[in-house]
Formats: C-alpha cells, sequence, structure tokens
C-alpha cells in the first residue's frame, strides 16, 4: 500500500534529505497574485546516551548551544516545512522553501542533517534482502561489530586450523592406505610369490619418487630467468620464494610432526598458484570490464554509446552544413566531444594494455 515508502520519505525529509516539488500538492487557484503549496513533516524523537552526545558534539561542531536544542527530557521535536510559491506575472519555475525547526528553534537545513541525519538509518528492504542473501556480506555485516582483537584471534586460530587439518589428513591417508597387501601374511620363511609383491610396492614407490622430482625440476627451472642483472626478482616474489624453497626441500627430511617437508613445500606451491590463477582472473575481468564490447556496462561500450548519441544529435550531417553561426558552434562542440572521447579511448587503450 506504500506505507513503507511514504514514512521513508518523510524521515528522510525530517533529517535533512533533500526535497523535491513533486512532493508538495499541484499548485491550484488563479484569484491570489502569489500562489503557495506547502507541507508539514514533523516527527519526536526520544533520545538516550549515546545519542544525546552525539548531538551534542553535532551542535559544537556547527557553532549552536546544545543546550538550547536538547530539551531535559531528551526529546528532540524534528519539523521541516515545505512551500512551493509562483507567481502569476513571472513565467519562471515555482520556487521551493524549506523551514527547518528543531525542539521550536529554527535553523538551517545544513544544521538539520548534521544533527538528525546520524541518528536515523533508512534501509531499503529490497536492496539490504539482495546484500544478504550473499554469504559474505552477510559475514561482513557482523564483522563490523566485532572488536579487532578477535578478528586477530580469528586469523590466528584459521591458520592454525589449516595445520592441524593437513596433519589430520596425513593420518586418514597413512590409515586408509597400506604399504602392504591386506592378503600379505608376515612370515619368517616369506614365499616367492610374498618377495614379488614387495618388489612391485617397491618399484611403484621409486617411480612416483622419480616422477615427484621430475615435476619439482620442471617446476623450479624458471628461477634463473625470474632474476635480473642485480638478482631481484621478476614478476611474484612470493612465488620467487615459494620455489626457492621447494628447491631446499628434502625428499626424506620430516617435521617434528612426521609431515614431509617436502610434502608441506608442494601445498605451498600449489597455495601461491591457486592466489595467482585468482589475480589473473581479476585482471582479465578488469580488462573485459574496460574493453570487452560483448559486455553492455563495460566503458568502451559506454563509449561508442556515446558516439552515437552525437551522431543522432547532429542528424548524422556531420560539417556538411554551412552559413549558420549557431549550427558551426554546435557542430564544433561536437567535434570537441567527440576528440575528447578518442583521447578517453587511447586511455583506456593504455589500461587494457597495462592490465594485459
Amino acid at each position: 500500500s506504500g506505507k513503507s515508502v511514504l514514512i521513508a520519505k518523510a524521515a528522510n525529509l525530517v533529517t535533512g534529505g533533500t526535497a523535491s516539488p513533486t512532493m508538495l500538492p499541484p499548485i491550484s487557484g488563479d484569484d491570489d497574485e502569489t500562489r503557495t503549496s506547502e507541507a508539514v513533516v514533523e516527527m519526536t524523537i526520544q533520545l538516550d546516551e549515546p545519542h544525546l552526545s552525539m548531538v551534542g558534539l553535532a551542535c559544537n561542531r556547527i557553532g549552536l548551544d546544545a543546550s538550547e536544542i536538547l530539551s531535559q527530557d531528551g526529546k528532540l521535536a524534528l519539523k521541516r516545512a515545505l512551500s512551493l510559491q509562483s507567481s502569476k506575472s513571472s513565467s519562471s519555475k515555482p520556487r521551493l522553501k524549506s523551514t527547518c525547526e528543531i525542539n521550536g528553534r529554527t535553523i538551517t537545513l545544513k544544521a538539520m542533517k548534521a544533527i538528525a541525519g546520524p541518528l536515523l538509518t533508512i534501509v531499503d528492504a529490497a536492496v539490504a534482502a539482495a546484500a544478504l542473501s550473499k554469504p559474505n556480506l552477510r559475514l561482513a555485516v557482523i564483522d563490523t561489530a566485532v572488536p579487532i582483537a578477535i578478528k586477530s584471534e580469528t586469523l590466528r586460530t584459521k591458520t592454525a586450523y589449516r595445520k592441524a587439518r593437513r596433519q589430520r589428513e596425513k593420518l586418514e591417508r597413512e590409515l586408509n592406505s597400506q604399504v602392504l597387501p591386506p592378503s600379505y601374511s608376515h612370515s619368517d620363511n616369506p614365499n616367492d610369490e610374498a618377495i614379488e609383491m614387495l618388489r612391485h610396492w617397491v618399484d611403484e614407490l621409486d617411480a612416483f619418487e622419480a616422477r615427484m622430482i621430475k615435476f619439482s625440476e620442471s617446476a623450479i627451472s624458471p628461477i634463473g630467468s625470474s632474476i635480473d642483472s642485480q638478482g631481484t626478482p621478476i614478476g611474484s616474489a612470493q612465488l620467487f620464494d615459494t620455489l626457492k624453497q621447494f628447491e631446499a626441500a628434502s625428499w626424506f627430511d620430516c617435521s617434528d610432526e612426521g609431515v614431509s617437508e617436502y610434502y608441506t613445500r608442494l601445498l605451498d606451491f600449489r597455495d601461491v598458484v591457486k592466489d595467482m590463477d585468482y589475480q589473473l582472473q581479476a585482471a582479465y575481468s578488469a580488462r573485459d570490464a574496460l574493453a570487452a564490447l560483448s559486455q553492455p556496462d563495460s566503458a568502451v561500450t559506454a563509449l561508442e554509446r556515446a558516439r552515437s548519441h552525437l551522431f543522432d544529435a547532429t542528424g548524422g550531417q556531420g560539417d556538411s552544413e554551412e552559413g549558420n553561426g549557431s549550427h558551426d558552434t554546435y557542430s564544433a562542440a561536437v567535434e570537441d566531444a567527440h576528440e575528447r572521447l578518442n583521447a578517453v579511448e587511447d586511455a583506456l587503450s593504455n589500461c587494457v594494455n597495462s592490465l594485459e
């Protein structure tokens, strides 16, 4: 029925929001020389701490005496009167006048906005619902009320959890995998079949070690070409450091928790590659947002639409018509706009080249 919209507009007006002539009733009557349309919005707010202190600080910032604005009972009576005046003898547009009061004292619109604006928050239900439907935004809203110390502790706990999860995964792999087949029986005199099975598993482990060493060498080989003449890494310093640690890792060394150093460095390398892939995707998205004609909201698409509008504005005639001074001025303005659009296009092209 529109009650929420009406209340939101009234609250916006009485806290110093922008007013529009369309908010007032139409001007009617032909008898008076000056015709007026008026509307008044009033709201009374009961304040407690810390809002009383907020109002006092706002009054001090704008040079008002807080004792004259605030009442002893903590109530804040807001009032804003709008009037639209039009003269029969004038052809100009009606003039919108605004008068603001707080607790009976007349103040400026700027002061009204500074004092009452922070007291109310107007929420667009549709926009809020769309935002809260995304988990990341819901978490961001919750985090605004969380102290910084708790956030720091959360990050430390998250890091410790990742380490514990890796250790758990290692233990699960050891439990779920068996080096020897279930049918193998331990005995002092193994038969030929059991010995052959053991040799098979040893060969498999040796082949796996050879594949991992080959992968390590292929991953580490770009290190030499990624250093300039002064010994500074070219590109991602994080990737360079990770590859150096991967190169120094040993296949047989393990940490105190029993985790292979080689495996740990391999996981670090994987995480760095994932982060770089995410950064590349973000760069591609930024490039497409600037220069992809297939995207209706890209910058280059907006430039093409602007050129099309300028072409329509000139009627497709360009500079063919001459002799009219106003038309020459108009054509010169359009040509200047075209040149500025070309400069913007060149700047966008430079941005795209940098991203690529």
